[in-house]
């Protein structure tokens, strides 16, 4: 008797839309902990401190540069649980993407303004998550660079703040990586270590977008400062 394998594009589709395979955890308390865990990056993050480290305006945008690499920090982090950490990584994406929708909506910000918008997010997002790789798993230099490119945006000229931000990154990988995986994966919640950068000698009034393209994409790139040397 010839047993015929199932085509390979089959099971590809079945792996990527997770179809018929077990997972360790129930699937709906994971989707439940992908929620949870994306929260985590938006309410127990203190965005104000971060805005003034980075020197950003008030706005969405300085909003999602800051989440996205809270973000990335847990899919770094769920990358270690196999299927289970794939399945989880889906909903706390797909929860960041829900939410800058709203955000953009209860600002009555245009509907076509949202999608394009959107649609130049997700391109950076892929990109930035690619530079945060690449400079974790590197020196402090190279992490230091994508931070000054993705998260400063060019702008920071005191290499002392740009030095607690490769800190802060450093210590909260070290920390998701002690926490449980049982306990990860079925309730997601996470506790952010404090950043501890001295942002004192720094201004407290932050600037508002003055146009709907500065609130949803940042200000003009072109208007950057040199690197610190």
């Amino acid at each position: 008797m010839v047993i015929q394998s199932e085509p390979t594009f089959l099971l590809r589709l079945k792996e990527r839309f997770n179809f018929f395979y077990k997972l360790r955890f129930n699937r709906f308390r994971m989707r439940v902990a992908g929620l949870n865990m994306y929260s985590s990056c938006v309410d127990g993050v203190d965005f104000l401190k971060f805005f003034r480290a980075c020197r950003m305006s008030d706005t969405l945008f300085s909003w999602f540069l800051v989440t996205q690499l809270h973000v990335w920090m847990c899919m770094l982090r769920l990358r270690h649980e196999g299927r289970e950490g794939k399945y989880m990584t889906h909903y706390l994406i797909l929860s960041m993407w829900t939410d800058v929708t709203e955000r953009a909506r209860v600002m009555d910000i245009p509907s076509s303004k949202i999608r394009e918008a959107t649609s130049k997010m997700v391109e950076q997002f892929h990109g930035v998550l690619l530079a945060y790789d690449e400079g974790i798993l590197s020196d402090d230099h190279v992490l230091a660079g994508a931070l000054w490119r993705n998260l400063f945006l060019q702008r920071c000229d005191d290499p002392e703040v740009l030095a607690d931000m490769v800190e802060y990154v450093r210590i909260q990988v070290q920390y998701l990586e002690t926490l449980d995986s049982s306990q990860l994966l079925q309730k997601g919640r996470i506790k952010w270590l404090p950043y501890k950068g001295n942002i004192s000698h720094l201004p407290e009034d932050l600037k508002k977008a003055i146009s709907v393209d500065e609130e949803l994409l940042g200000p003009d790139p072109n208007a950057a400062d040199k690197i610190p040397t």
